[in-house]
């Protein structure tokens, strides 16, 4: 596939049309706007104005809101009115699932509505199994048009945008069924949807494609920019890495998933899904945003980069001390300016004939070192990064996610080293494995995926991922979910080894490899049933 729109050598926008969210302009010439959504019961009147007041004042731009029910309808239009009337106007969007009515409801009340295609449809167990016909396809695609028909006549009606909201974790099984567990699939059923609006001539339309993987998140969104690119559509996109954890780790993997596609030009809208306080989410994705906006508008590197956007392919090195390159892990280390080089370091570094060394400086922008790296791509030596965070891991670290974290999720690079000072060493550390881990490169530790929360969340789901984190450290490779509810819960359990998933007030299932082991336990006994099956598991 040639791309149409996508360059990896030179850095413009994807052209969209404006859509009015509120009184705020998404798309076009606007810059990109920030948001993210409460954790609170929606049904806690108080308890959510007061999150969206904190977000409003963290500098966000819209506050995405869960409505699971026809309680929170109501409680929803109270908030507003609340908001309005301290004079905040931040536009809300009502977060929907399994239920359209609910999203016919809210409508008229909200400036934006987010929708779930893959919960316009059948998503029982037998479906997951069914073969669809082409006449059952085609009759599924008509109840979608009249299950939608009637919120785009109602959104028409009040001015409200929609957004399509593509998860990967909760995809119709038609589209599973027909494209596998794929991007495509992603990409095929945003089309689907965005077919049925047109044809109803609705167009006030934001589209977003997401995983909490990166790479499927990369693809997904590059695949279905170049499909836009061949039907002259020009909706914006909203961005973002789902579930994406806790602390560093969430950092590093929002900032690598969002930089680089902001990076390719796609994103008009974005959001970082921490499983912390929303408002906590907001720097994270002003540094992200700021990283990609000190990129000079139409810089170039050079056409003749041979790219691969929608797959993943490695460099072809050859192996350099049986160290670095080939087939060797990538390497990495962690030095302060007072400790000495590790002998095999110390050979790389004197390697210079063998082994390409880039230095990522402080004034480098993402595409200032992939010209860099361009000078040397057509060799089959071995390229490793050293990134000099002498003056702050924390400050640098979103910078490190996109600039590095960026050349290792696209196969270009062999190994790294970073700098920093004795007091961040183990930060540092932290930081690099993340890196490499997220990005597939090599295994550092286990991988943890957890949601940020909402209003369907009936549990302190941040205080249970902490204490899962805590209590599997001692276990490496392992993938383990902990999630709030069922809207993308069963979809990640399926990728993951282990998890833990809500299951109503303070209770949660056990999953292992996709399939329920325990169900309604405590969070008192979660944390102890989940130790006892990985260690059965480890004895045999």
């Amino acid at each position: 596939m040639n791309p149409l729109f996508l360059s990896f050598t030179d850095y413009h926008r994807f052209p969209t049309n404006e859509v009015r969210v509120g009184n705020i302009g998404i798309g076009k010439n606007n810059p990109i706007r920030i948001q993210t959504m409460t954790n609170t019961d929606t049904r806690n009147i108080e308890a959510t104005l007061q999150q969206i007041v904190n977000i409003f004042q963290a500098g966000a731009d819209l506050v995405r809101v869960s409505v699971p029910n026809e309680a929170d309808v109501e409680s929803l239009k109270s908030i507003k009115s609340k908001l309005l009337k301290q004079g905040i106007t931040i536009p809300i969007i009502a977060d929907i699932h399994f239920n359209p009515r609910l999203a016919e409801s809210i409508a008229p009340f909200v400036e934006k509505v987010r929708i779930n295609p893959g919960n316009y449809v059948n998503r029982s167990k037998s479906a997951q199994a069914k073969i669809y016909t082409p006449q059952e396809v085609q009759k599924e695609k008509e109840e979608i048009h009249q299950r939608l028909k009637p919120l785009l006549n109602i959104c028409k009606a009040n001015g409200t945008a929609i957004r399509i909201g593509i998860n990967f974790a909760s995809l119709s099984w038609r589209m599973v069924n027909q494209y596998g567990n794929t991007p495509m699939a992603m990409v095929q059923s945003a089309i689907e949807f965005i077919e049925i609006c047109r044809l109803e001539s609705f167009h006030q339309l934001i589209i977003s494609l997401k995983a909490s993987d990166i790479h499927n998140t990369l693809y997904a969104n590059r695949m279905f920019i170049e499909e836009m690119a061949k039907r002259d559509w020009h909706y914006p996109i909203h961005v973002g890495v789902t579930e994406a954890g806790l602390d560093i780790e969430g950092r590093v993997k929002s900032a690598i998933g969002i930089g680089s596609l902001l990076c390719d030009g796609i994103g008009d809208t974005v959001r970082v899904s921490l499983t912390e306080a929303p408002e906590k989410e907001i720097p994270v994705a002003k540094e992200v945003v700021n990283q990609v906006s000190a990129i000079h508008p139409n810089v170039k590197i050079s056409n003749n980069w041979i790219h691969h956007p929608f797959f993943y392919k490695k460099r072809n090195t050859a192996s350099v001390l049986s160290f670095i390159g080939g087939k060797n892990l990538a390497p990495f280390l962690v030095i302060t300016e007072k400790e000495q080089l590790p002998q095999d370091w110390e050979l790389i570094f004197q390697s210079s004939d063998k082994v390409i060394r880039i230095d990522v400086c402080l004034e480098d922008t993402v595409f200032d070192v992939r010209r860099k790296v361009y000078e040397y791509i057509n060799t089959n030596k071995p390229i490793y990064l050293v990134f000099n965070a002498n003056i702050g891991v924390s400050s640098q670290l979103t910078r490190f996610s996109v600039i590095c974290g960026n050349l290792f999720a696209e196969g270009l690079v062999e190994g790294i080293v970073v700098k920093c000072n004795e007091k961040e060493k183990e930060q540092a550390e932290q930081m690099i494995k993340a890196m490499l881990q997220i990005t597939g490169v090599r295994r550092t530790g286990n991988e943890y995926i957890s949601c940020p929360s909402c209003s369907r969340t009936q549990f302190d789901i941040e205080t249970v991922a902490r204490e899962v984190k805590k209590a599997t450290q001692a276990y490496k490779g392992l993938k383990i979910a902990v999630m709030g509810c069922i809207v993308n819960g069963p979809g990640e359990m399926q990728d993951a080894d282990y998890g833990l998933l809500g299951a109503g007030n303070n209770k949660v299932m056990l999953y292992k490899k996709g399939e329920v082991v325990a169900k309604n336990i405590s969070l008192n006994e979660a944390i102890d049933l989940l130790i006892n099956e990985i260690n059965q598991d480890q004895k045999q």
